[in-house]
C-alpha cells in the first residue's frame, strides 16, 4: 500500500475549488478512514484462518462423533 499524502490532497482539493479549511477537513478524513481499509493480502490471511478454524472444529466434532458412535 502507498503513502497517504495529506497535504498533497489539501493542494488538490483547494485547486479544485475548495477553501483551505474544507480541504483540510476532508484531508484529514481521508486519513482515518485510510486505516479502516485493509489489503488483500490481509483479508486472505484472515479467510484462511477462519478457513483453518472451522475444519479444526469440524474435525474435533467428527471425532467426538465417532467416539460416542463406538459406545453404542
Amino acid at each position: 500500500m502507498t503513502a497517504y499524502n495529506p497535504i498533497a490532497t489539501m493542494q488538490r482539493l483547494q485547486e479544485a475549488g475548495l477553501n483551505r479549511r474544507q480541504a483540510e477537513t476532508l484531508a484529514d478524513e481521508f486519513v482515518s478512514v485510510r486505516d479502516d481499509l485493509v489489503t488483500l493480502s490481509d483479508l486472505k490471511a484472515e479467510l484462511n484462518a477462519v478457513a483453518l478454524r472451522i475444519c479444526a472444529a469440524m474435525a474435533l466434532g467428527f471425532t467426538a462423533l465417532g467416539f460416542i458412535v463406538s459406545l453404542k
